[in-house]
């Protein structure tokens, strides 16, 4: 990883109140670039950070606005979105996480979404921000590019492309995706058929629908997979099948 010049110091959860907020400096420092497989977020939790990080990460690199399961929410400002840009662009270019993790995380409407969470949940939409810049680093194997396969999409959805050769067995460690279980409630609350449930899948061992989110979640359908998906319980990872060039 490329060091930053911002911050010089290092800190942890432990240094703050449950209802406080933490400082962007500190949660620009204390991530981990594939960050730890529990969380604790709830459905609608998990819903609203990944339409944040799918509109300031992948959109600001895109042409076209990717999936969201809250489609009329409009989450940031427009001088926002340009800024979002202006982070991504330079993320490409110097790979620095701590840098472009502060560039988002300064943004005034994400600000005001995190002051109305406890302070675990300040990171953990951090970590998630972090999976979604793994898109676009150069050591992860993979990048995210418009796709014009699906007519569903209107023609202007994305996918996911390998970058280096993966052969079978391979775990594509930065490519990850965030697992919820869904209650009967929550299905009805959340999901509109045709809509927004574009990844939800049943668990035949919890005999419920599963909300799968994150990056993994432009994984497209194919006849012929060349990988699979690996569930450990609120996270799952995927692993290659056949040899991918």
């Amino acid at each position: 990883m490329r060091s930053s010049t911002m911050f010089n110091r290092r800190v942890t959860l432990d240094d703050y109140e449950c209802d406080e907020l933490v400082p962007i400096e500190d949660l620009s420092l204390s991530f981990k670039e594939v960050p730890r497989p529990d969380h604790s977020m709830s459905p609608m939790e998990l819903c609203s950070f990944d339409d944040f990080a799918t509109t300031l990460v992948v959109d600001s690199i895109l042409t076209d606005p990717t999936h969201k399961m809250f489609e009329r929410k409009r989450y940031v400002k427009q001088d926002e979105r340009t800024a979002a840009r202006a982070v991504m662009r330079t993320f490409l270019d110097d790979q620095d996480w701590a840098k472009a993790i502060y560039g988002i995380l300064k943004l005034r409407s994400v600000r005001g979404f995190l002051s109305g969470l406890p302070a675990n949940k300040h990171c953990e939409f951090r970590d998630h921000i972090v999976r979604f810049l793994n898109m676009f680093h150069a050591d992860s194997g993979f990048t995210i590019k418009e796709c014009t396969r699906y007519a569903a999409e209107g023609h202007k959805g994305a996918k996911l492309v390998t970058t280096r050769p993966f052969f079978r067995g391979d775990k594509i460690d930065r490519l990850s995706g965030v697992v919820c279980l869904l209650t009967d409630a929550e299905e009805e609350a959340i999901l509109t058929p045709g809509v927004n449930d574009f990844s939800v899948m049943y668990s035949t061992r919890k005999r419920c629908a599963t909300l799968w989110l994150g990056p993994g979640a432009y994984i497209n359908h194919d006849c012929k997979p060349t990988c699979e998906f690996v569930s450990h319980g609120s996270t799952a990872h995927i692993r290659v099948r056949v040899l991918v060039l």
